[in-house]
C-alpha cells in the first residue's frame, strides 16, 4: 500500500506506513490531548455515536456553542441514552460537517 503522510503534534510531517497507522493515530491522540474517538472519527461506522467532547473537537467550539447550534438546527440533535447521557450519530455529524464546510 501507498504510505500516508500525517502531521505530528509539532506540525512536522512524517511518513507512516498503513500497518502502523493506527498506532500513530493513538500516539497523536495521547500526545496532543485529543480523545481517541476524535482521532479515529473517519474510521467509525455511520451508525456509531460519539459524546460531546468529540463534537466540540470536530467543530472547534465550546459546549455552549454546540448546544446553541443544535437549538438553531445547525447541528443534529443528539440521541438520549438515559437521563444524563447524550450522543450524536456519526453519520449525521459527517453530513453536518459537509454542510458546514460548504457554508464557509
Amino acid at each position: 500500500m501507498k504510505p500516508r503522510i500525517h502531521a505530528s503534534p509539532a506540525l512536522s510531517f512524517e511518513t507512516v506506513s498503513s500497518s502502523s497507522q493506527n498506532s500513530h493515530l493513538d500516539h497523536v491522540a495521547k500526545s496532543s490531548g485529543i480523545c481517541g474517538e476524535l482521532a479515529k472519527f473517519d474510521s467509525l461506522p455511520r451508525s456509531a455515536h460519539v459524546r460531546l467532547p468529540v463534537v466540540r473537537g470536530l467543530f472547534g467550539c465550546s459546549s455552549a456553542t454546540v448546544w446553541r447550534r443544535v437549538k438553531n438546527k445547525l447541528l443534529p440533535a443528539p440521541k438520549r441514552f438515559g437521563d444524563r447521557v447524550s450522543a450524536w450519530n456519526v453519520g449525521e455529524l459527517r453530513d453536518a460537517l459537509m454542510n458546514f464546510c460548504r457554508a464557509v
